[in-house]
């Protein structure tokens, strides 16, 4: 059985984390679902998180290139 902490804090056990797929450090999502009910999920990517993820792909000047590419059509 776990225990809410003082500072608001939650122990999950490991045979939880295990079977959900979760891990230490992971950055969760806790939506409440009812009366003394919670539920943690994995959070998912957010834009600015995404934002620059594909950074050194292209080449310095390739968007650039394509602005001016379509700026002749």
């Amino acid at each position: 059985m776990s225990r809410i902490s003082a500072k608001h804090q939650l122990t999950i056990p490991v045979s939880a984390l295990a079977e959900s797929g979760l891990r230490s450090g992971e950055e969760v999502v806790v939506d409440v679902v009812g009366d003394g009910e919670l539920r943690v999920r994995r959070a998912g990517m957010r834009f600015q998180d995404a934002f620059g993820a594909l950074g050194g792909v292209y080449p310095p000047d390739y968007l650039a290139r394509l602005d001016a590419e379509d700026e002749e059509r």
